[in-house]
Parts: structure tokens; sequence; C-alpha cells
């Protein structure tokens, strides 16, 4: 997938992450700065962060990539 002209802005990743988790059942209550995910080539891909979040009465770190191909972001760990 190509990476869009004009890449997403932390605000743009941030919600679309906190949207993916509310979705999973997470209470989302930080999140991280956003890394560079770079393809072959060296292009930037997509970024990924760790967010604070928590469901039932558990409190622990997950991991959200956003990728520019389909600008949709994904839960990656637990």
């Amino acid at each position: 997938m190509e990476a869009p002209d004009s890449p997403p802005t932390v605000k743009q990743m941030s919600e679309a992450c906190i949207s993916q988790g509310k979705t999973q059942g997470l209470e989302v209550h930080s999140v991280g700065s956003f890394r560079t995910i770079g393809g072959s080539g060296g292009q930037a891909i997509g970024a990924d962060t760790t967010m604070g979040v928590s469901r039932a009465g558990q409190t622990y770190d997950v991991r959200c990539s956003y990728s520019f191909g389909d600008g949709q972001a994904r839960i990656t760990s637990m």
C-alpha cells in the first residue's frame, strides 16, 4: 500500500487508537508518543504508540498501530 500524500496528524492517529480501544471494551487513560514505522525502502507506512488502558478493574498497557495505507488503527498486543 502507498502512503498518503500528507501523513495524518497526531490527533487523528490518537483518536483512531482511542476509538479502536473503546471498540474492544477498553477504557483508555493515556496515549503515548507515536513512533514512525518504516516499510521497505525506508518509506513511512504507519506509526505506533503505547496506550494505558483498563478493563474489568485491571490496568495495563497495549500497543496501537496506525496504518497510513488504510487509515485504520489496530490494537496489536494486550
